[in-house]
């Protein structure tokens, strides 16, 4: 214990991010992609769209008929870069908004080696506290060479196909880290 003081905290490494959105139109996802490229660099990789029909949480906001993508930018970062791409995605869905409904959702998050983290303004049991009133929900872990999901691990999140999405992620993910 003496020797906590001295102790040199090490930097973490940097994280990958990626981003999640539903939308009702494409045009909404294609404002989105437009916005965050211009802001935070090139996408390297990202989901065709699917029917997101995993739940009818967004239904009666967004409409039916919801779609989705999951989208990796190609630069890494500080994971606290995250709380700052969740406050210009809820910027971005405010200005979608038809009387106060929003017509897309965009869900920041961030991949280490070990683990997928989804940001969020709610707060629940499973959630850690980032800052600025944004939480981290850990969605996927990553064990045995493979991402695995959690009891808590939204439905879309584990289908096979964006499984494969988020470990070839982690696969770019792990070179950039040794480049860098």
């Amino acid at each position: 214990m003496e020797n906590y003081k001295e102790t040199k905290l090490s930097t973490a490494s940097p994280v990958k991010f990626i981003v999640a959105c539903t939308y009702s139109e494409p045009l909404f996802f294609q404002k989105f992609l437009e916005t965050f490229t211009e802001i935070y660099g090139k996408s390297d990789m990202q989901t065709d769209e699917f029917a997101f029909a995993h739940t009818a949480y967004y239904e009666a906001e967004m409409g039916r008929g919801l779609k989705k993508r999951f989208i990796s930018f190609e630069d890494i970062g500080a994971r606290e870069k995250v709380v700052e791409l969740k406050y210009l995605a809820l910027e971005l869905e405010g200005k979608s908004a038809v009387k106060m409904k929003r017509r897309i959702n965009i869900d920041p998050a961030y991949l280490e080696l070990s683990k997928l983290v989804v940001s969020t303004t709610k707060n629940f049991a499973h959630r850690i506290y980032i800052q600025k009133e944004i939480f981290g929900d850990i969605q996927l872990q990553y064990k045995d060479k493979k991402f695995l999901p959690l009891e808590w691990t939204f439905p879309d999140y584990k289908t096979e196909t964006n499984l494969a999405f988020f470990t070839k992620v982690r696969n770019i993910y792990a070179a950039q880290l040794k480049e860098s």
